[in-house]
């Protein structure tokens, strides 16, 4: 289960949030008003279950796996926040041997969103990847090319949204243009 796919009660947030403020605390220091310690214990132990907090003898912490849910949370109304992905584009240049014709590498996409349009290769960044290693990833899998050279020549966001303004899409693109083919 991702952080994302947590859903958690809004006590549970509280509890949360008050482990963001003091990174180790008592059962008693964690206490909200007007909750009685057997539903206080009850939430406690689900957010041990969930994996988002650790019991050490009579302290409580977030986890790493509650610290980056707690990233995710509105500081404010305590929802979970949507983020962007984070994309990289390849631009992919060379110069032809023979005719001395700048040539750009393009792919035709083969699924939804813009399924048959004719494009630069893109493709997600993975969690713990660099933008390099995100680059050479998507070069190889989408094309079966490798390259010596990655340089990052810009970044792009990329807001998309329906006729009613509700966002459909929101993307920061890493665009790395390529060159030297192997």
């Amino acid at each position: 289960m991702n952080n994302t796919e947590i859903k958690i009660h809004y006590y549970q947030k509280s509890i949360l949030k008050k482990l963001t403020l003091n990174p180790i605390q008592r059962f008693n220091d964690l206490l909200i008003e007007g909750l009685e310690s057997e539903h206080m214990n009850y939430h406690l132990k689900q957010l041990i279950e969930f994996g988002l907090v650790g019991k050490d003898g009579s302290r409580y912490q977030l986890t790493d796996l509650g610290k980056d849910y707690c990233n995710l949370l509105d500081d404010n109304v305590e929802i979970v926040e949507k983020q962007p992905k984070t994309s990289i584009i390849i631009w992919g240049v060379r110069k032809n041997g023979k005719t001395g014709e700048i040539e750009h590498l393009l792919n035709k996409r083969l699924r939804q969103p813009y399924f048959g349009k004719l494009g630069r290769i893109t493709g997600k960044v993975r969690f713990g990847e660099t933008l390099q290693q995100a680059a050479a990833r998507e070069l190889f899998e989408e094309s079966g090319l490798t390259a010596k050279s990655f340089i990052l020549d810009k970044i792009y966001h990329k807001l998309r949204h329906r006729e009613d303004g509700s966002y459909v899409q929101d993307v920061i693109f890493y665009i790395s243009q390529v060159s030297h083919f192997n």
